[in-house]
């Protein structure tokens, strides 16, 4: 759609498809991780805590020593 305002010159379209890209990049990266912790809901995980790591693997690791300690 961009390409036909160009080619028409009509700036205010391309303004408003800028805007409208803008708003949707926004809503996306404002809901995407309610979207994860409800995709991984469906599938069986649930929370049971944050942890500091480094990386992925240690997380796990920190997380299956507490849980095996209790």
């Amino acid at each position: 759609m961009e390409d036909f305002f160009y080619y028409y010159a009509n700036m205010g379209g391309v303004y408003f498809m800028w805007a409208m890209q803008l708003a949707v990049f926004l809503f996306a990266g404002a809901k995407g991780n309610d979207w994860r912790r409800g995709y991984l809901r469906k599938r069986g995980f649930q929370y049971i805590g944050s942890v500091e790591a480094t990386n992925q693997d240690a997380a796990i690791i920190s997380v299956k020593q507490t849980d095996s300690t209790v």
